[in-house]
């Protein structure tokens, strides 16, 4: 899940995936990889979703938190 500080005048455009450049999430994806690497951990990405599909998850894991 990727957050941005929406009080910040370098961040505040970004509302959408798409808002994103497509470098930078290339970055943000290389970096998650590589540091579960180092953990010798295998690691896969399965892509990026947008928010709608962040937030069923984020309400899926609260509902198994719950019981």
């Amino acid at each position: 899940m990727l957050c941005v500080p929406s009080a910040d005048p370098n961040w505040e455009q970004l509302e959408r995936l798409e808002d994103v450049p497509a470098q930078l999430r290339e970055e943000i994806e290389h970096f998650f990889i590589s540091y579960k690497r180092r953990e010798r951990k295998d690691v896969q990405s399965e892509g990026w979703e947008d928010a709608a599909r962040a937030r069923e998850v984020v309400e899926q894991a609260l509902a198994r938190h719950r019981g």
